[in-house]
């Protein structure tokens, strides 16, 4: 039994590409992991589609983050005036 058996490499197919392409599709496995977006029916094929892939989760990320600090701003906000008004 070979190192490459039982390889993610081999499962998708890419043993004999180049470097970049197989750094692009572990890249691509880690932002969709933390993101947890999953591992959905429709995946990207190319490495083109990847890097938009890339992007768009962790663009989606920056936009989560800002609408939560966006509430959280509010509920002090609600508080501090709370405050002054005692």
């Amino acid at each position: 039994m070979s190192a490459e058996s039982d390889s993610w490499l081999k499962t998708q197919g890419l043993v004999n590409e180049e470097w970049y392409v197989k750094y692009i599709a572990s890249v691509y496995w880690a932002t969709a992991t933390m993101t947890t977006v999953g591992y959905g029916d429709i995946v990207p094929v190319t490495s083109v589609e990847k890097i938009y892939c890339i992007i768009v989760m962790l663009l989606a990320c920056c936009i989560f983050a800002y609408i939560m600090n966006s509430i959280g701003g509010i509920f002090v906000s609600m508080d501090y005036n709370e405050k002054l008004i005692r």
